[in-house]
């Protein structure tokens, strides 16, 4: 019996187990006939489950009796004994027996057995159905913690809703600011779709909202879907005290197997509820995750860009102690040629601002012209690498960079290589799209090759010496006025100049021009005490010349100013007045 039990609970109807379980009860009872009815609690009726009578066996899962007519459909029939199957004081149903011949204690004894399985295995088959559902409720709270964004939140909640309450339609149903709007589904097609937007005053999504615990109905009307509800659970979801939407489960699916009901009930509006609380927690989850995640970006952006400042301020604070060590080495020289190998060796090193070549340009007033003066940096590209190797290791000697620059400038020799392909080339400023501004308006500029193109045969000149669309040119200015122009580019490289190195150049532009000029008045300077010195050799000679002539003379000769204050006398005098010359000199006549 327990087997044949066992197997109705599990498959149903279909299994006829029932009818054999009335059979051996029947035999049991010594009766002619046996039915078994069960008790469905929310609709209070019976209903017949099993029968020995095969009159009644074509009705077995459909003849239902309401528990208010049960005594009058047995009174319809004589010798029938009713046996209600109770257990701890729980109606399971009861079983007719039709002219019982065994002892009535026995059968008493026979249905207790019999109530006792069936309350039994009624459990383990609803103990099953809970673990069923414990376990999908699992893979829910797993789901809420795998899920990456709200929409597949969404997605993945109805279709676990619908698994765990066997629904055969589950809905969420977000609450926007102005109406209902159904975000996720399972169970329902796009054309059971009445409308995804439903007003806000709708009176039963107004009814399921005002109840925080949740709410059953049965048989309720829907007009935004075209499905027939039977039974309808649903529970609205709050997130920080506000509600965020519904979640609404339609319809029992009957699953295999005999249950005494196919529709929702409290337990199924518990789990929902439950749900629901689990959805809340999942949805602030992802909206602090979000969070997290957006300040975590800011912050990773704040570090990236904080990290890049300090880049930029060591560079920046590296490029400035460039500019201290190149201007100690352009001050501590006052030869003018000295000077323009400081600057361009200060500007091409790779312990400097290492442009790959730089361009010296001497301004002729005069002509109103750029002349050129010298060129440093490789002529080629195949012995780039060997020149900035052998640079880089003369550089490293030195521990300070202005004594590189200072004992370099000395040796560099500018007159071979690139220089001899601009000795005495002559550009006109006057008028020339770059060097007017940059000679007459001592402004830098940066040169890129759309401003190149664009300026087309005005600085073909410029392009045609150097070879390359991008490169910087920068006034050398003294005190009053423009001294020169010096060109950079990156011919080899080819990385562009940046905003920094355009305003540190300004500045060494302007500590070289302050250099230069200081070396030029310095050589001048020299030059007219070289002159003067000469000058005093030839007066200091003369003076001799004279004295030694005025001392020969046999005639005696006094010398006098306008003031009658002897000057001079020669030894002549001194024999005739027979007075040493100390005593006649600077004597008042």
């Amino acid at each position: 019996m327990l087997n044949l039990m066992m197997n109705f609970l599990q498959k149903g109807y279909s299994s006829n187990a029932m009818n054999d379980v009335a059979q051996i009860l029947c035999e049991q009872a010594q009766a002619a006939e046996c039915d078994i009815y069960m008790y469905e609690p929310y609709a209070d009726r019976y209903r017949l489950v099993g029968s020995t009578r095969s009159d009644l066996k074509q009705f077995v899962g459909t003849l239902k009796i309401n528990s208010s007519d049960r005594n009058e459909v047995i009174e319809d029939e004589e010798n029938l004994l009713p046996v209600e199957i109770k257990y701890e004081d729980k109606v399971l149903g009861f079983v007719v027996l039709a002219n019982p011949q065994n002892r009535r204690e026995r059968i008493e004894s026979i249905m207790e057995g019999f109530k006792v399985l069936l309350a039994l295995l009624a459990s383990y088959v609803q103990l099953q159905d809970e673990a069923k559902r414990h376990q999908s409720m699992r893979e829910l709270t797993e789901s809420f913690y795998r899920v990456k964004n709200m929409s597949q939140l969404e997605e993945e909640t109805v279709a676990l809703v619908s698994k765990i309450l066997d629904a055969q339609t589950v809905l969420l149903i977000k609450k926007e600011d102005s109406s209902y709007t159904m975000t996720a589904h399972a169970g329902v097609t796009a054309e059971q779709i009445i409308s995804k937007s439903i007003p806000l005053n709708h009176p039963l999504l107004s009814k399921m909202e005002k109840k925080p615990r949740g709410a059953l109905f049965l048989k309720p009307k829907l007009d935004f879907v075209t499905i027939t509800a039977k039974s309808l659970v649903s529970s609205p979801v709050e997130v920080d005290g506000k509600v965020l939407g519904l979640l609404i489960a339609v319809n029992k699916k009957a699953v295999e197997g005999y249950r005494t009901h196919y529709h929702f009930d409290k337990s199924d509006l518990s789990t929902l509820r439950e749900i629901a609380k689990r959805f809340s927690i999942a949805c602030s989850r992802l909206k602090y995750q979000s969070m997290i995640e957006s300040e975590n970006k800011h912050l990773k952006e704040y570090t990236e860009r904080y990290e890049e400042m300090i880049r930029n301020q060591q560079l920046h604070l590296r490029k400035m102690n460039l500019v201290h060590s190149i201007s100690n080495a352009l001050r501590s020289s006052y030869d003018p040629s000295n000077v323009y190998k400081i600057l361009l060796l200060g500007l091409t090193s790779g312990k400097g601002f290492a442009f790959n070549r730089a361009l010296l340009f001497q301004r002729d007033k005069q002509d109103e012209a750029l002349i050129g003066k010298m060129w440093l940096g490789p002529s080629d590209e195949d012995n780039v690498m060997k020149i900035w190797k052998e640079a880089e290791e003369r550089a490293l000697r030195y521990g300070d960079f202005s004594q590189y620059l200072r004992e370099e400038a000395i040796v560099l020799d500018l007159e071979k290589g690139l220089t001899q392909k601009i000795k005495d080339f002559v550009i006109g400023y006057r008028d020339h799209p770059i060097f007017e501004r940059v000679v007459l308006h001592r402004k830098i500029l940066h040169i890129t090759p759309p401003v190149a193109r664009s300026l087309g045969n005005g600085i073909s000149d410029i392009l045609s010496i150097l070879g390359v669309e991008e490169f910087v040119v920068l006034p050398i200015v003294g005190r009053w006025d423009t001294i020169g122009v010096v060109v950079l580019d990156n011919k080899f490289t080819g990385e562009p100049a940046n905003e920094m190195d355009l305003e540190i150049l300004k500045i060494i532009a302007d500590s070289a021009g302050l250099a230069l000029e200081n070396a030029m008045n310095y050589d001048e300077l020299r030059k007219k005490t070289l002159g003067l010195q000469q000058q005093r050799d030839i007066i200091d000679h003369l003076r001799k010349v004279s004295e030694s002539i005025l001392q020969s003379l046999d005639t005696a000769i006094i010398v006098v100013n306008k003031e009658g204050k002897v000057l001079e006398c020669n030894k002549k005098l001194e024999q005739l007045l027979m007075v040493p010359r100390e005593r006649i000199v600077d004597f008042p006549l």
